[in-house]
């Protein structure tokens, strides 16, 4: 079987070669892409966002009393522990944020969009975001106070962000 296998790989070490080649620089290619489009400086470089980064700013993950703070891409882009999720998100707000600015943009004005926009920002912040810093929620002691984390997570469909949506990016205040 190792025979076949090798002289399959032989008779085609060119195509091989290059497939290869072609999968090294396509996962290079998007971790470079994701990372470089998820850092707080891109983010925050279209005046779309400005809101949103102003809220940030002020927010508890950019000053947080533990040191530890958190970016845009560790909330809005799911952990690459799932990559599939980390492209698909990244592809999809990619070309949603895209179309918007260039061919929607008059949509931005609008005061109500950005409320709208928050209940759907919420909607795709996955848990596994939020347990990458919070890892000891649903076990810490909160001495007499019952640890509500515990007490819902179990709960079919609940977020982190369901409760936690003004948390970072609260109502700021509409042009």
């Amino acid at each position: 079987m190792i025979a076949k296998i090798r002289d399959f790989i032989l008779k085609r070490a060119k195509i091989f070669v290059i497939t290869v080649g072609a999968l090294i620089a396509v996962t290079a290619g998007s971790f470079i892409g994701v990372e470089a489009t998820s850092t707080n400086a891109f983010c925050s470089s279209c005046h779309e966002m400005q809101p949103a980064y102003e809220s940030y700013l002020k927010s508890s993950h950019y000053n947080p009393e533990e040191g530890k703070r958190a970016t845009c891409r560790d909330c809005h882009v799911p952990p690459w522990s799932n990559p599939p999720a980390v492209l698909w998100s990244k592809t999809f707000h990619g070309i949603k944020d895209i179309y918007k600015h260039f061919a929607d943009s008059e949509v931005l004005d609008d005061p109500g969009y950005h409320v709208v926009m928050r209940g759907h920002a919420a909607e795709g912040i996955a848990d596994a975001s939020c347990l990458q810093c919070h890892r000891d929620i649903f076990s810490k002691d909160y001495g007499e106070l019952v640890n509500i984390h515990a007490s819902v997570k179990n709960i079919r469909g609940s977020k982190c962000a369901y409760c936690h949506q003004n948390l970072v990016h609260w109502p700021y205040p509409l042009k």
